[in-house]
């Protein structure tokens, strides 16, 4: 065990310099702190440029109904965003697209406020309250900062497992035990730090998204509703919620419900009350 010292020195150290250089401490819109290590503008250039590459290698919808309702939608939320969270809207573009994608059931809002839809999710979403749900839940995503913290965890736990490889590397410890410590280290490092993480940030945006389809005048009621759609699809099949980066569609379903009395509080106070809208066209 004369390894032990050294190693346990780097496991430790690796990850200590890379929090005292460069990284900014702020606080996200919920209240919590939060820590990053590269800066908006850096991050939205980056999303600027993926975005550019989405657009050309994905061909819009050509449903002109859907495109409006997608765009629709999108701008009254935006509006909300902008009027709520100036702050944490700083620098952002906005911009929403449909493209047409109809075995991808997925959306997403990149860090700088460009979001996009895939066709493939439409039918889960049902009408106007169900994409309020699913945009709402990725601009939260965006506003929240949620990518550039995974970013900075993902560094951080990669300089954990680099430093444990470098501590054994340099150790006396037999080569079958060494494979075995970085396999646990690498799974620990996934249950215990990556995946919680990413449920914590799932649920964040989902209470803040549920907030934000409210104000802008859309059913909150909806939103259950998605997850309800989604658990029917997938046939209930998923992994378990401690290995999986999402909470289960259960434990979704059960969340949003408890929050609909606040929701309903801001949805009888918007100003202007769109309902579930319009429904989606097939």
């Amino acid at each position: 065990m004369k390894w032990l010292p050294k190693f346990l020195i780097v496991f430790l150290l690796v990850p200590l310099s890379i929090s005292i250089t460069g990284c900014q401490r702020t606080e996200n819109p919920l209240g919590r702190k939060t820590t990053h290590v590269f800066s908006p503008s850096y991050l939205h250039k980056q999303a600027d440029a993926a975005y550019a590459d989405e657009k050309k290698k994905n061909p819009q919808s050509a449903n002109v109904v859907q495109q409006a309702l997608v765009q629709r939608v999108g701008q009254r939320l935006i509006a909300i965003a902008k009027r709520d969270y100036p702050q944490h809207c700083q620098g952002f573009n906005w911009e929403v697209n449909l493209f047409e994608k109809p075995k991808i059931v997925n959306a997403y809002c990149m860090p700088g406020g460009k979001i996009a839809f895939y066709t493939g999710i439409l039918p889960i979403c049902r009408n106007e309250a169900g994409v309020a749900a699913v945009m709402g839940h990725e601009i939260c995503h965006a506003l929240l900062r949620h990518g550039s913290e995974r970013v900075t965890r993902s560094m951080v736990v990669n300089a954990l497992v680099i430093g444990a490889a470098i501590g054994l590397g340099s150790s006396k410890m037999q080569e079958n035990n060494r494979k075995a410590v970085m396999a646990a280290i690498g799974l620990g490092s996934q249950v215990g730090l990556i995946l919680p993480f990413s449920r914590n940030h799932e649920s964040e945006a989902d209470r803040m998204g549920l907030e934000l389809m409210a104000k802008a005048g859309y059913e909150p009621a909806e939103a259950p509703e998605i997850w309800v759609r989604m658990s029917k699809q997938s046939g209930g099949q998923a992994p378990p919620e401690f290995l999986s980066t999402h909470p289960s569609n259960q434990s979704r379903i059960a969340e949003l419900i408890s929050l609909q009395p606040g929701a309903q509080a801001h949805y009888k106070v918007a100003p202007n009350k769109y309902g579930k809208g319009e429904d989606m066209r097939f």
